[in-house]
């Protein structure tokens, strides 16, 4: 199986960043509390598993419906997680691609709803 090159470089950013810890190599977590490694991880997963609501759902539930959200949207643009890329990965341009593609707009439009009626 050939795995395409940029889906080998975000792999490779998932091991380096570690999906839970949220944190550049100097231990200080990434601006905004932007989830890079999961939402690459969620990415990903709908390419490997070839179905895509099912992974949506398993983004917004661990991603989206968590204490803080961590999604894409929420990255402020100021290349940090690049320049700590041993890889050299665009990620601020990947952020934007994989936000669209996990969060159509009903899980825009869900997901601060669920998160309304969770927290009661």
């Amino acid at each position: 199986m050939i795995i395409h090159r940029q889906f080998r470089m975000r792999l490779q950013f998932l091991r380096i960043a570690g999906r839970a810890g949220k944190l550049v190599p100097g231990g200080e977590t990434f601006p905004q509390g932007v989830d890079i490694p999961g939402n690459f991880y969620h990415w990903n997963l709908m390419y490997i598993e070839g179905k895509k609501n099912p992974v949506r759902f398993e983004f917004a539930r661990n991603v989206g419906l968590q204490g803080k959200t961590g999604f894409a949207s929420q990255c402020i643009g100021c290349g940090k997680c690049e320049q700590h890329c041993p890889q050299h990965i665009q990620i601020r341009e990947m952020l934007k691609k994989a936000d669209k593609e996990l969060r159509p707009l009903p899980y825009r439009i869900a997901m601060p709803v669920v998160r309304k009626v969770l927290s009661r």
